[in-house]
């Protein structure tokens, strides 16, 4: 008995010292990105499929600055991003509090608009 119950009190500590070194984090408590004008990611991507040739090439996301979209008459303060995959390259707008997309502007063949209801 006695051998069972210093397992069990060995095993308590060890489980409170874990809980207490990894603190329990909410995500709503964590901090937004400080994105700044003229940040920028840059990623190579590839893949492929099995018997096909395989694809790939590269993503750049680039930080404009920011602007006021209104939608309805909700105005988002937006953070504003060039993002590029290979040849499309598109205006992306970020609501800055939810980072949610609010606003999308495409220049494939032609400009194409999209707007979102964050």
């Amino acid at each position: 008995m006695m051998k069972n119950y210093r397992i069990m009190r060995k095993l308590a500590i060890i489980f409170i010292v874990a809980v207490l070194a990894f603190p329990l984090v909410s995500a709503s408590v964590l901090e937004k990105p400080d994105w700044r004008e003229g940040d920028y990611w840059k990623y190579k991507v590839g893949y492929g499929v099995e018997g096909a040739e395989s694809a790939g090439g590269e993503i750049t996301t680039r930080i404009l600055g920011t602007e006021n979209v209104t939608i309805g008459n909700i105005t988002y303060r937006c953070i504003v991003a060039k993002e590029k995959v290979n040849a499309s390259e598109k205006t992306v707008y970020y609501d800055e509090e939810s980072l949610a997309v609010v606003k999308e502007i495409s220049y494939d063949n032609e400009t194409e608009e999209k707007i979102y209801d964050p």
